[in-house]
């Protein structure tokens, strides 16, 4: 991988006056793919070999030493499920941080195309983020915004095959205590809502409630984090297990989500004991009870639909009002 920028001595040194030209003599953006707060995603195509990249397009306004970061976790995780990074441009318009290319999409937009994933295709594509998330932590790298849009796949006809992406959010642990408010909304753990200090358990939570929506199209909590801080002081948490979702899926799997969303960390399950866990050695075979096809939805922040149980129990921190369904 090629980070090419200006001849600074550091980053420190670095100002607006970069080399021009490196990246259009290398690569030609192509169509959208996708976007951020920061950053625009786009097709590219290598000028000397022709092969199709993916290119990270990122606003001059984020710090060069933010973007250095992202690319040098990005590098030290040399994995089969994490995205690899090729090169890395420095422009006066911004940085490009060239990719590879997957032609599936992210797991968001698969998810709203083909609709709740089975839990077999659950149970595969958990092993996978497992594997990349275990190799970050074996690292001592935390992602921090582990959420299905930055979940991406490897081609169209498999809906199993995925990469983790996107480690603008991903941060050392151990380099002084993690308190800074980060992540998105719905996927981000209780400590991080609280503003407490945090480490690598947070991607656990996240991984929880990827795999919830995977299997109901909904996310386990509200968005608001009000609801976060509100939920912080119950152990366990409740998880919902209304007969619409959950009649083909198994007791093990029900578990298996139980053992990731622990409201307390330190009891919350890592990702190696998570591998190694009965529920990926033997999927038994689940009776199918409806043929129902769920679909998942874009919409409105809300909280999903049979919530009354935690209602009840946290009617003391948060207003009276009746749950909704929630729909992405």
């Amino acid at each position: 991988m090629r980070f090419i920028r200006s001849p600074y001595r550091s980053l420190d040194e670095a100002d607006e006056s970069p080399v021009l030209g490196a990246f259009a003599d290398s690569y030609k953006l192509g169509k959208f793919l996708g976007d951020g707060s920061f950053a625009v995603v786009r097709e590219g195509t290598s000028q000397t070999t022709g092969a199709t990249v993916a290119i990270k397009c990122i606003k001059k306004s984020v710090p060069l030493r933010d973007v250095s970061a992202e690319v040098a976790f990005v590098k030290a995780l040399d994995h089969p499920n994490v995205v690899k990074v090729h090169d890395v441009f420095v422009e006066r318009t911004g940085y490009y941080v060239v990719m590879e290319y997957l032609r599936g999409g992210d797991l968001y937009d698969r998810l709203h195309k083909k609709g709740i994933f089975d839990e077999q295709k659950t149970r595969l594509v958990m092993h996978g983020l497992l594997q990349a998330v275990h190799h970050c932590h074996k690292r001592k790298i935390v992602h921090r915004d582990l959420k299905p849009e930055n979940v991406l796949l490897v081609d169209d006809e498999s809906d199993v095959a995925v990469k983790l992406a996107d480690f603008g959010f991903a941060a050392k642990v151990g380099a002084g205590e993690l308190i800074d408010f980060c992540g998105t909304a719905g996927y981000a753990a209780p400590e991080i809502a609280k503003g407490l200090p945090y480490g690598l358990p947070v991607d656990i939570w996240s991984l929880g409630v990827v795999m919830f929506v995977l299997l109901t199209g909904n996310l386990p909590f509200g968005t608001d984090r009000e609801t976060f801080r509100a939920m912080c002081p119950l152990s366990p948490p409740p998880v919902w297990y209304h007969p619409y979702y959950w009649n083909n899926v198994s007791a093990d799997c029900q578990r298996f989500l139980e053992r990731m969303l622990v409201v307390e960390p330190e009891c919350r399950a890592t990702a190696e004991e998570l591998l190694a866990d009965p529920w990926f050695r033997s999927m038994p075979r689940v009776e199918r009870k409806s043929e129902r096809r769920t679909r998942f939805r874009r919409g409105s922040s809300a909280v999903v639909k049979y919530l009354q149980p935690i209602w009840k129990r946290v009617s003391s921190y948060l207003p009276r009002r009746q749950p909704q369904e929630f729909s992405l």
